[in-house]
């Protein structure tokens, strides 16, 4: 196996849209997608690196913490000082990240030809990136994100717990393997390899310490993990653990939202508009979840009268004009941030004016 170029997979954008698929919707996705660009991808793996990992272990995803910076004062750069809002784009393209981001888009892709167009070679071909990734012993990831977001000169380089994060990502290979579900991409005994490896993902998530931070963290971050961890869940068919995880968002609602939308702790970021968009992107996909075990948090009103709903009328003017936002963003955004989240919230409040 031949190690590609970190150059060749340039970090990709951040996805503004929800993870979760709209089947009716699927046809107009990839009514511009380049089917033969996908078909003929080479299948990267995560053992290919161009530097040694900091674990020993070649297979454990990698990452580097995208505002830490080498302090100029020391001789070495350790340890990294954080500098919030600014990405350092150089060390975050040393680790796993786009590469791993680029395996789930081609699954991603490939699961929607299969499913709007019946195209048995896009379904098989979305199943060997599968196998290779989450099955095969000679090539598949680590199923935990220990060395995520490593920070130099912290934690002995291992991982923070900011690093969960990155595991959000697999939220898409979740949808996708419902949409390959009537395919033939993946044997059973494939399909029994891949829930034994979020399996023990979950676990990964529930017992380690960085697991542990997140899921207590009051920000987006405590958000995100609990709509990892009941998405999981519940694709494992664990629906009781799903719901009871989901339930615990009616506590988080009433510290993240005041009554009037705003989000108090992700105001405080230097790119505030941008984190209360991730918030609510977070708030929304754990919301659908939830929904599907029995749990309304569409609809809860926290005692001090905030809401996902509230939360969306704060931020609705900015999505035409976020150069208006009157807190502190440092990255520019584009118009449309928050459309795709005004279109779920439309279908979910009708007669709603966002």
């Amino acid at each position: 196996m031949t190690a590609r170029t970190v150059a060749e997979f340039p970090l990709p954008k951040e996805r503004k849209a929800p993870f979760l698929i709209d089947d009716a919707s699927i046809e107009a996705q990839i009514a511009s997608l380049d089917r033969e660009e996908y078909l003929s991808r080479p299948i990267v793996f995560i053992t290919d690196k161009p530097r040694p990992s900091p674990s020993g272990d070649s297979h454990d995803y990698v990452s580097y913490g995208q505002y830490w910076w080498p302090d100029p004062s020391s001789a070495d750069g350790r340890p990294f000082i954080r500098r919030d809002g600014d990405f350092n784009h150089e060390w975050m393209r040393l680790g796993d990240r786009a590469k791993y981001l680029h395996m789930l888009d081609s699954v991603e892709q490939l699961a929607k030809l299969w499913k709007a167009r019946g195209d048995q070679e896009s379904a098989a071909r979305a199943g060997e990136w599968i196998r290779a990734w989450f099955v095969a012993r000679e090539t598949a990831m680590t199923p935990s994100f220990q060395y995520s977001q490593v920070r130099l000169g912290h934690n002995g380089d291992q991982g923070s717990d900011a690093g969960v994060l990155d595991g959000i990502n697999l939220l898409v290979l979740l949808e996708a393997l419902r949409l390959l579900e009537s395919s033939a991409a993946l044997s059973p005994d494939d399909v029994c390899q891949v829930k034994a490896w979020f399996g023990r993902y979950v676990t990964w998530l529930e017992t380690s310490d960085n697991g542990r931070a997140e899921h207590s963290a009051r920000n987006n971050h405590g958000t995100w993990y609990l709509a990892q961890v009941s998405s999981i869940l519940l694709c494992l068919g664990r629906v009781e653990d799903a719901a009871r995880y989901c339930a615990e968002d009616f506590a988080r609602i009433d510290w993240q939202f005041d009554a009037d939308g705003r989000q108090p702790i992700e105001l405080q970021r230097a790119d505030s508009l941008s984190y209360s968009q991730f918030n609510l992107h977070a708030q929304f996909h754990l919301a659908a979840i939830a929904a599907r075990v029995g749990v309304d948090i569409w609809h809860h009103i926290a005692p001090q009268g905030g809401s996902l709903k509230s939360g969306l009328k704060f931020v609705a003017p900015y999505d035409v004009h976020p150069e208006r936002w009157p807190f502190s963003q440092k990255k520019p955004l584009p118009p449309g941030v928050f459309t795709s989240l005004l279109e779920i919230g439309r279908r979910q409040w009708p007669g709603e004016s966002f």
